[in-house]
């Protein structure tokens, strides 16, 4: 983690992270129970971690990727 930057709000790992418009996302990944449905939005502005719109399925070991932006 780099000097300065806040953790993400919930412990998991195999978690998908993309970069949109200047945030970073980290969306789904594995609790050490359950795969999770959960998104967080990183806004480095702010220096904050927020819980968004959780998806509609729990996804781990997954890809994420931004087109045009």
């Amino acid at each position: 983690m780099s000097a300065g930057c806040t953790a993400v709000m919930l412990c998991r790992c195999y978690v998908s992270v993309a970069v949109l418009e200047g945030c970073i996302y980290a969306m789904g990944g594995y609790d050490g129970h359950v795969r999770q449905n959960t998104a967080e939005r990183y806004t480095p502005k702010a220096n904050q971690w927020s819980l968004i719109t959780p998806m509609n399925h729990q996804r781990s070991d997954a890809s994420a990727t931004t087109l045009n932006s």
